[in-house]
């Protein structure tokens, strides 16, 4: 996923505030005048955005910053993709028996968690890019909670004071 936000096309909105809040979504491009580009530069700085000026050839450049963007999107996914066939083809670890498998389950979402966690946290530069990525291991991290729960004799909605 992208965001390309053009000015022009924003009705009156604010650039700064709607890059602002879509760059937690995903990578955005953002196209406008040279007073959008001082307040978004923080954004872009912080490697949360790019930004485009809007002038008569803009639009190679934004095309550019768009395919780079998916493109690196495609690499996290083709990574994260090797990491779970990896995980798959790891063997069997039988030191915690359970007729109801939760130990290997445990197990598998950990190892989910910690690949993703591991693939987004060694490229810094790419963290907005992959901040879907943070969101997964964040599912991840609740599905393995309610199960614990569940093995704690528990609800999957109580908590513990």
């Amino acid at each position: 996923m992208l965001i390309l936000l053009d000015e022009p096309f924003l009705d009156g909105a604010s650039l700064a505030a709607l890059t602002e809040e879509f760059s937690w979504c995903g990578p955005v491009v953002g196209i406008g005048n040279r007073e959008g580009a001082f307040r978004i530069a923080p954004l872009v700085a912080a490697g949360r955005a790019d930004f485009v000026y809007r002038d008569a050839s803009f639009l190679p450049l934004a095309l550019a910053l768009v395919e780079r963007a998916l493109g690196c999107e495609q690499e996290i996914d083709r990574r994260i993709e090797e990491a779970d066939a990896a995980a798959a083809r790891a063997p069997e670890c039988n030191w915690l028996p359970d007729p109801d498998g939760f130990p290997e389950e445990a197990l598998r979402l950990l190892g989910a968690i910690l690949e993703n966690l591991e693939i987004v946290l060694s490229e810094p530069e790419r963290i907005p890019a992959a901040a879907r990525r943070l969101g997964r291991a964040a599912d991840l991290a609740f599905d393995l909670k309610t199960g614990l729960r569940l093995l704690a004799g528990r609800s999957p909605s109580e908590t513990r004071n």
